[in-house]
């Protein structure tokens, strides 16, 4: 399958190389996608899988781009300049006056010199979900860009006997141990598993009035006082943010969340049970957390009802793995819900110690309100904790 001279010429313009010679749709979206483009790498591969429906490279990096276009901002053909420009003038760290080391390098200390960095900075973010309104962005762009990358996903996860080399040459993923792994049924249901933990999110924003949320970030960057009194202070301070507005999402979060447990356990009861050469795999079986196909089982089963979930932890003192238990009920959350989630939020005395969590069940999720103490015994910093 092959794409126009004027495409390529027009893409690679966009990231700032030469136009060489003509490639596939497939090799132009993943040299795209090697260069952080994400918006041109996901129009070469949508260009894959309109020629061969069921090209199985092409679904799969759509089946993840479709959504992380639109999270990440990356969601205009000009957007991606705009970013790159952005970070080379982080990296900048405004000595504009060093020589330039190329054209490239030339520009961006002229730029540094003459405009301020925050302007530049509204400018290329401005599509992203912090300057518009959260909850019309969450449904008329994340959900939709979201059960497109179902649907592509769906192509992979479909085919239970599929078994496919992937080129990851040029990904740069940290902890890969060859640049050609195998993609079989339960990678691709991996991938399933997060993207439907993606649309319960996305229908929990729904549920609770979060508009504010990137005003109270804003202005939390903007303050030399980022202590958890000041966080907590600053979160109150907006009534109506975090209350509870349509519970109906709820109940479809928790669907959705189902099907991605119900997705993940299936992926690792396939890959624990795999018998081949594991040295090539996308994810190999020694990676998994110890027992977790029964983690993942007991979380599902807490959706519906109290119950005993066990997590694993390897330590190196120790021969066999340590057994941690904390009892759940992911039902009262998925349920009824809290009217307001600033009810969950931690207390303070006069000197701006943190003393306690009002609730410490949060709304009988931990019903025997041990979660905090679980969070804390393994946390470094104990800022948070009482």
């Amino acid at each position: 399958m092959k794409v126009s001279k004027i495409a390529i010429c027009f893409g690679i313009f966009l990231i700032s190389v030469g136009c060489g010679q003509e490639k596939t749709a497939l090799q132009m979206g993943e040299d795209f996608l090697a260069e952080g483009d994400l918006w041109n790498a996901r129009a070469a591969f949508r260009q894959v899988v309109k020629e061969d429906t069921y090209n199985v490279r092409g679904n799969f990096y759509l089946a993840f781009l479709e959504p992380v276009v639109i999270i990440t901002g990356y969601d205009s053909p000009l957007r991606t300049p705009f970013f790159k420009l952005v970070e080379a003038l982080k990296a900048e760290g405004g000595l504009a006056s060093q020589p330039a080391v190329s054209s490239q390098h030339a520009f961006v200390s002229l730029l540094a010199k003459f405009l301020p960095l925050q302007y530049l900075r509204y400018i290329a973010y401005s599509p992203r979900p912090g300057v518009i309104e959260l909850r019309s962005f969450t449904k008329e762009k994340l959900i939709p860009a979201i059960d497109q990358g179902i649907a592509h996903a769906k192509v992979l996860f479909e085919n239970k006997d599929l078994r496919h080399t992937l080129d990851a040459s040029k990904w740069g993923w940290p902890g890969l141990v060859t640049d050609h792994p195998e993609m079989d049924w339960g990678d691709a249901m991996l991938l399933k598993s997060a993207l439907y933990s993606m649309r319960a999110m996305a229908e929990v924003i729904l549920a609770y009035n979060l508009t504010d949320l990137f005003e109270i970030a804003e202005k939390l960057d903007k303050s030399p006082d980022k202590s958890p009194m000041k966080i907590v202070a600053l979160i109150k301070s907006y009534p109506n943010f975090a209350t509870k507005q349509e519970s109906d999402h709820l109940v479809q979060a928790k669907g959705h969340l189902a099907t991605s447990l119900d997705a993940l356990r299936d992926a690792i009861s396939s890959i624990v049970r795999e018998d081949d050469e594991q040295a090539n795999d996308l994810l190999p079986k020694d990676k998994l957390p110890v027992k977790f196909e029964e983690t993942v089982q007991t979380l599902r089963e807490s959706l519906e009802a109290e119950k005993e979930v066990k997590w694993y932890v390897k330590a190196e003192s120790e021969k066999e793995p340590i057994e941690i238990l904390l009892r759940l009920d992911l039902s009262k959350f998925f349920g009824s819900g809290s009217d307001d989630l600033k009810g969950w939020l931690p207390q303070f005395d006069t000197a701006g110690r943190l003393t306690s969590y009002p609730d410490l069940t949060f709304g009988g999720i931990s019903p025997q309100g041990d979660l905090v103490a679980l969070f804390c015994s393994g946390m470094q910093s104990r800022e948070w904790c009482p």
